[in-house]
């Protein structure tokens, strides 16, 4: 769950796939999103956060930089931490090339909202959702793309999917 609690709940489960697997990037880079995470929404106190996520998203790019997962990892850092739009963009653009997937394509879409680029991310959301019609997360987003359009009658139906 995206809470304080699930999050660290999901940090320690990547703590025990660490110690039985120590050369998996993936659960270095899940412990990172964790502490970012939880630094971004004022769950925890950021700098803390960040600092703790920090030798992690380390150790997961030393064993593989070019993981889609560091590049996506990379762009959040860019984008949330930094606020360089520029460098998110590179990186989310690098994953994508790499390996294409909805988590990629949401962010990407994220990225283009930030800059209200309403309409080409609705392009990336529906990519998304090509790639994961049940994805909860990418049901939400395209309504709320909706709802910032102003267009809130077309909302409704992907809000309501997000939440059953």
């Amino acid at each position: 769950k995206l809470n304080l609690a699930g999050t660290e709940k999901a940090i320690s489960i990547f703590e025990e796939v660490i110690a039985e697997q120590p050369k998996f990037p993936l659960s270095y880079l899940g412990i990172n999103q964790g502490y970012a995470f939880l630094g971004t929404m004022g769950l925890l106190p950021a700098p803390e956060s960040f600092a703790k996520a920090k030798p992690f998203l380390d150790k997961a790019l030393a064993l593989n930089k070019d993981l889609p997962e560091s590049q996506l990892n990379l762009s959040w850092i860019a984008c949330w931490q930094k606020w360089d739009l520029e460098s998110a963009y590179h990186h989310i653009n690098k994953a994508i090339e790499l390996r294409p997937s909805d988590e990629l394509f949401l962010t990407m879409s994220n990225l283009l909202t930030i800059e209200g680029k309403l309409d080409a991310a609705q392009n990336y959301i529906d990519k998304a959702l090509q790639l994961d019609p049940f994805s909860a997360m990418n049901h939400h987003y395209k309504g709320f793309l909706f709802y910032l359009q102003e267009e809130y009658e077309k909302a409704v139906p992907y809000l309501e999917k997000s939440f059953g």
